[in-house]
């Protein structure tokens, strides 16, 4: 639920760029094309926590791995 609800947490725009791949054992995987894109989510990770937790189900991620040009894990 977490991998599916992963645009309206972080926006359409953000979305397109940086994909919720996977979760497991509470980390949830987000796939980013360059390592720009994944030093501004490292950046905004606290705040994109906050709002998965928000969620009824979120609390269950306790952090997220960001995964440079990989699709699946």
């Amino acid at each position: 639920m977490v991998v599916q609800a992963w645009p309206d947490v972080v926006g359409a725009a953000v979305a397109q760029r940086a994909r919720a791949i996977s979760f497991d054992e509470g980390v949830l995987y987000i796939a980013v094309p360059d390592a720009v894109w994944r030093q501004e989510l490292a950046m905004q990770t606290e705040n994109i926590l906050r709002e998965i937790r928000n969620l009824p189900y979120g609390r269950v991620v306790k952090r997220l791995r960001l995964v440079q040009g990989r699709k699946e894990v």
